[in-house]
């Protein structure tokens, strides 16, 4: 999976007329991400704002194809994976930080947020934890998946996707 996503993102930044130094190998890099840490969306943005003609052409070409809101289905789904993600490299432990369902559901509140302004919190207005998170869950992954919480949750988020789309 990294040399699909290396391959296209540096095939995204070269189309774009980027450079960009190739990710370190996993023997220098403390990240346990298995993507290479570029920022495609300060490039774009720059691309936008200051390259030549042919490379903000290119750069509006490639925001209209890739989408990132087409996504979402995909991030829904997630949220019912219970798999463990690793700790953080600083921690002194060995256990996991979250799953990948408590991940999901975060990004997709980020993502929600930033398409019709409502936060998941504990202010009048706002998406109940309880509905779109796990938010003190971290570690619980199998026992929420046990329990029906990670498809209560993804059901929650796929209603609000079916609405929001409309």
């Amino acid at each position: 999976m990294n040399t699909v996503w290396t391959i296209l993102l540096f095939s995204i930044l070269a189309i774009v007329g980027i450079a960009a130094e190739p990710p370190a190998s996993p023997a220098q890099t403390k990240k346990p991400s298995s993507l290479p840490d570029l920022d495609i969306v300060n490039r774009l943005r720059e691309g936008l704002k200051s390259g030549t003609p042919a490379e903000k052409e290119t750069a509006l070409n490639l925001i209209r194809d890739l989408k990132p809101i087409k996504l979402i289905p995909e991030v829904i789904e997630a949220i019912e994976d219970p798999t463990p993600l690793p700790a953080p490299a600083s921690r002194d432990c060995k256990a996991s930080w979250g799953f990948v369902g408590h991940q999901a559901a975060s990004v997709m509140a980020e993502m929600a947020r930033d398409i019709d302004g409502i936060s998941v919190g504990m202010k009048p207005g706002d998406r109940a934890y309880q509905s779109y998170s796990f938010h003190n869950d971290l570690d619980q992954g199998e026992k929420l998946k046990a329990a029906g919480r990670l498809s209560e949750v993804r059901n929650n988020w796929a209603k609000w996707w079916d609405a929001a789309r409309k």
